[in-house]
């Protein structure tokens, strides 16, 4: 049977079809607010740098994508094997796009905003980041398998449910599905570059307080805060923070601290800030290749 065929004898229903966009759509933007939202979000409250750019690039395409694979589901007919193919390759490319996007692609979307940061990103997609991404693409083909025995019931349940209760129960699925995945890729792709950029801010602030004489004596109690204290600036001012690079041998990530003419390179193992140095943006290349 032609592909023509095939569609024509599956003419979905148009409730139907509105029904499984909504559910793409609507699980799409779910997906990126957990994978790459609560991520901006802390490092937004961090001072971090250009926060949103990895969710807006990463929502974009989940919505687009996953409401293009629930039209194609309908088109075709809703059978499982169509589902799953369609669900395990959304999987694929969302797990391909969570890896680039905290590596190369982060580079570039840094580079955008900040033309002298270019040189300096230095984030690559490594075999520990391709290694990463297997294992998350695998696991999201299973439970693309596991889901898409329950997708037609789902689109169903809202098409001809008599209550409100079961359509949002229903849409309630959806939910948890997509926001477990979400969750997953900022477990696996999130949580070295997140605690980094959050740890160094709340050290940032408490040496501010301290500079600043608004802690008590009992308070000051000097731990990494020494760190930004003997930087010899006024750290009670605005400020930026941006990952340039990370070691995932001796788990040491650099940050730069930019206030408005100051640059300071920072190294961060884990999620501890033990070292910072001045340098300038036209010096920074330099500091880099150290």
């Amino acid at each position: 049977m032609r592909v023509s065929e095939i569609i024509k004898s599956n003419q979905p229903d148009r409730e139907q079809t509105r029904i499984r966009l909504a559910f793409g759509f609507l699980g799409g933007l779910i997906l990126a607010l957990t994978a790459w939202g609560i991520d901006a979000y802390a490092i937004t409250q961090a001072h971090g740098y250009l926060p949103w750019v990895k969710f807006a690039v990463g929502a974009l395409i989940a919505i687009l994508l996953y409401g293009l694979a629930n039209y194609l589901i309908g088109l075709f007919g809703m059978k499982y094997y169509m589902t799953f193919i369609c669900y395990g390759v959304c999987g694929v490319v969302v797990a391909w796009l969570a890896a680039h996007l905290s590596t190369d692609f982060y580079n570039g979307l840094i580079s955008w905003g900040n033309p002298v940061l270019s040189s300096v990103i230095r984030f690559t997609y490594d075999e520990n980041a391709h290694a990463i991404f297997i294992l998350t693409a695998i696991t999201f083909v299973v439970m693309s398998s596991i889901f898409a025995l329950f997708f037609d019931m789902l689109v169903m349940q809202a098409h001809t449910a008599l209550s409100k209760a079961h359509v949002l129960s229903a849409f309630a699925v959806i939910i948890v599905f997509f926001s477990v995945t979400g969750l997953l890729i900022d477990f696996f792709f999130n949580q070295t570059s997140r605690p980094p950029l959050v740890q160094t801010s709340r050290y940032i602030d408490r040496a501010r307080l301290i500079q600043t004489n608004q802690l008590s004596l009992d308070d000051k109690l000097m731990g990494r805060e020494k760190v930004f204290l003997d930087l010899d600036t006024n750290l009670d001012r605005p400020y930026k923070l941006v990952s340039v690079s990370y070691d995932s041998l001796l788990q040491m990530t650099r940050v730069y601290l930019i206030f408005d003419n100051s640059w300071f390179d920072c190294s961060v193992v884990i999620d501890e800030p033990f070292y910072c140095e001045a340098i300038t943006p036209l010096n920074a290349t330099n500091s880099t290749e150290q």
